[in-house]
């Protein structure tokens, strides 16, 4: 196709508009044979490192799939041109000869390791599609399935701006693997794996080098056709499989002991405690044990800490966000079998998940549950034209109205508020009825999910109703 040309790209070839990707696994050609135009920059260039050369402009497609660049000037390039080779030359080195330090400038940044690559067509060609991008088609039990591997999106924060990294339809089964919420804290599943410690630790350092840290990546956001501002997006867990180790511990100062000198001072001591997760019956983790230790180890009950529409208008931190849109609300119910019903507020619902872990106890007392990597297979569906109060679970056998708030008396009074409008719109319980079993009926439960003291993070509790109850009793 000649240059300039308008058209399908095609699916083998092509970039989506815009996508992150690992150069290091891309072996594809970088190039978009409709319009032969990319444009590549860092994805961290805002927070870069010392060498900025980073920010370029595609001119031309060589032969054979490779890509001439030049590098913006005012990004403190030269202007000349550079080369990308089709398998993977994206890299930013520097060595040290004879006393003096070499640095070879090309387009891949030593810190983040990723780029953004996009088609200039931009919104003028909205039929680019995804070639070997993150999110790809791959085969998973002999079937095509998209897939985003571990590594290859990590955000901080959900953000309606940023551009929908995957694309699903509704029922559509979707795998994502997620990092633990200190990015690699474990960096390896041998029987001796390399363990960061909280302090005095260089990777941690980095995390904590912005404000507020760096805890928490996320994947997002996920697209889902259908969803549109004013749906209630719901989210179909199928499966967990938590990495084969996940930590918890004690990081100073979190907590409500975190500071405290009492029995010795020892609750305000960092410490890592690994936690080995042996595969169960069916031979994947999802159904297999935590091993504490030699003498403890308890069955792992797998659930997404993190998940989260785009808000609505403000930016929130994967670390600190919470509210409505859901986020680090670190609720044991969001777990596979259960439906977890999520407030939509943009286009496509934007869908953001991470931070899983392998089990919690309720409070989550030091800020630290069983961190862990996972595989997240999942699936959404929208419900039109509805918004509530904040999330809601659909259990099997349940239904659970979750409470965001501080004090965690508060967080009580919005969960059960929110179960007394759920009864009323969707079971047409009168408010008063439910309102008086609260105080009467057994079978009415608080749960307790996040209760911990760091930052401005908030309490978050449940109020669940069994479903055999979910009718008026007069």
């Amino acid at each position: 196709m000649a240059d300039g040309a308008r058209g399908d790209c095609d699916p083998d070839l092509a970039l989506p508009r815009r996508a992150e990707l690992d150069i290091r696994d891309f072996q594809g050609r970088i190039e978009c044979p409709a319009h032969r135009r990319l444009h590549c920059a860092c994805s961290g260039f805002f927070r870069s490192t010392p060498y900025p050369v980073f920010r370029t402009r595609a001119t031309s497609v060589a032969p054979r799939g490779q890509l001439t660049a030049t590098p913006s000037v005012s990004a403190g390039g030269s202007g000349r041109p550079r080369t990308i080779s089709p398998a993977g030359a994206l890299s930013h080195t520097s060595q040290r000869s004879q006393g003096k330090v070499h640095r070879a400038r090309f387009l891949r940044c030593a810190r983040y390791r990723k780029v953004s690559l996009q088609c200039l067509a931009g919104t003028r060609h909205a039929t680019c599609r995804p070639g070997d991008t993150p999110a790809v088609h791959r085969t998973q039990g002999g079937r095509s399935m998209q897939i985003i591997k571990r590594g290859e999106v990590t955000k901080y924060a959900f953000d309606a701006r940023d551009e929908p990294v995957l694309r699903v339809k509704q029922e559509e089964s979707f795998q994502i693997e997620t990092d633990d919420a200190l990015s690699g804290l474990i960096e390896d599943d041998s029987d001796n794996p390399k363990v960061h410690q909280f302090v005095g630790d260089a990777h941690v350092e980095a995390l904590n080098a912005a404000w507020p840290p760096k805890y928490n990546p996320v994947v997002g956001p996920i697209y889902v056709e259908g969803c549109e501002a004013g749906d209630v997006l719901a989210v179909n867990l199928e499966f967990i499989d938590p990495w084969r180790y996940g930590f918890s511990g004690i990081l100073p100062g979190i907590g409500p002991y975190g500071e405290s000198t009492r029995w010795g001072g020892q609750c305000a001591e960092p410490r890592v405690q690994v936690i080995e997760h042996l595969p169960g019956p069916s031979g994947k983790t999802r159904d297999g044990k935590g091993k504490y230790s030699d003498k403890l180890t308890w069955d792992l009950e797998p659930f997404c800490g993190t998940l989260a529409t785009a808000p609505e208008r403000e930016v929130f931190t994967s670390l600190l966000g919470q509210g409505p849109f859901g986020g680090n609300i670190d609720c044991r119910d969001v777990a596979p079998g259960h439906t977890i019903l999520l407030n939509s507020y943009h286009e496509g619902g934007l869908l953001y998940i991470g931070d899983i872990h392998g089990g919690q106890g309720d409070t989550e007392f030091t800020g630290i549950a069983d961190e862990t990597r996972a595989t997240v297979q999942l699936n959404c569906t929208v419900i039109k034209n509805k918004r509530q109060p904040t999330v809601r679970i659909v259990k099997p056998e349940s239904i659970v109205a979750v409470g965001i708030n501080l004090p965690m008396e508060h967080a009580v009074y919005d969960a059960c508020a929110n179960m007394i409008d759920w009864l009323s719109e969707d079971y047409g319980v009168k408010p008063q009825d439910t309102y008086i079993r609260m105080s009467c009926d057994p079978a009415f439960r608080i749960r307790t999910y996040q209760m911990v003291r760091a930052i401005t993070i908030q309490h978050v509790v449940g109020a669940e109703y069994p479903k055999h109850r979910l009718s008026p009793a007069f």
